[in-house]
């Protein structure tokens, strides 16, 4: 993103049907590279960063070790 002055700019992304969503100010001026507003935090920045693939990979261990336990149910009701 290219701001063609300094100063303090207000950001929106622009999602179609669903509406604008507002990610608060960015403060261009002389040697600051601030962000407020909706910007996130550092803990929530890492929690998607890090938690969420943590999380995918504990969700998919459980499908497998279903998977595996209902076909040994399967087979043992069949035998």
């Amino acid at each position: 993103v290219v701001f063609g002055e300094s100063g303090v700019h207000t950001w929106v992304i622009r999602q179609g049907w669903f509406g604008d969503h507002d990610l608060g100010t960015i403060d261009t001026s002389a040697g600051e590279n601030t962000a407020s507003g909706g910007g996130g935090t550092s803990s929530t920045t890492d929690f998607l960063r890090f938690g969420m693939p943590a999380l995918a990979v504990a969700l998919a261990g459980y499908a497998v070790s279903d998977t595996i336990r209902s076909r040994r149910r399967r087979a043992t009701v069949a035998a």
